[in-house]
């Protein structure tokens, strides 16, 4: 009989479990619904408060799972990126390898491609420094003499006040 009673409490055990793991996809499956259907619907141009009101969710959820999904989008983003340098660092070394040899026995040619070579893993690698970029100009006015003291006389004439030689406003 114990054991009879050992082996029920395995099937219920046993069936409960699966309960637990069915209901568990299902609101996974759920939610991953319901995501898709926010960013659906804020792609869509409706605001955040209109597409809780339309998912009956709260504004608070809808904000999350819209931020959620950006910072993943983000993530993979930065991953794809990254597998696109990786993937170019390589065929260069590829590249390099190949006319390597030529260029240490002093091929000028195979010289000047390994260096360029170089240069591209150095700039995709990050190894650059960067390059600071000043720039210069100088603006003219042309202003004459004669505008420039019309405009004192306005100045003046509106109230402006002369101390040290300059007009200030009084």
């Amino acid at each position: 009989m114990s054991e009879e009673n050992g082996h029920n409490e395995e099937e219920v055990r046993l069936q409960r479990r699966s309960e637990v793991a069915r209901r568990t996809r299902s609101g996974i499956i759920e939610r991953a619904k319901r995501r898709n259907r926010v960013l659906e619907l804020r792609a869509a141009g409706l605001t955040e408060h209109q597409i809780a009101e339309q998912l009956g969710m709260s504004q608070p959820n809808v904000s999350r799972s819209i931020n959620r999904a950006l910072k993943r989008w983000a993530e993979q983003d930065a991953a794809n990126v990254e597998q696109v340098r990786q993937m170019k660092l390589f065929e260069l070394d590829q590249l390099k390898r190949a006319i390597w040899a030529q260029a240490i026995k002093g091929d000028l040619a195979a010289v000047r491609e390994a260096a360029k070579i170089i240069g591209m893993q150095a700039r995709i690698a990050g190894a650059e420094s960067p390059v600071r970029v000043e720039r210069h100009t100088t603006v003219e006015v042309g202003i004459d003499a004669a505008e420039i003291e019309r405009m004192e006389s306005a100045w003046l004439d509106s109230g402006g006040d002369v101390i040290d030689g300059t007009a200030e406003d009084t």
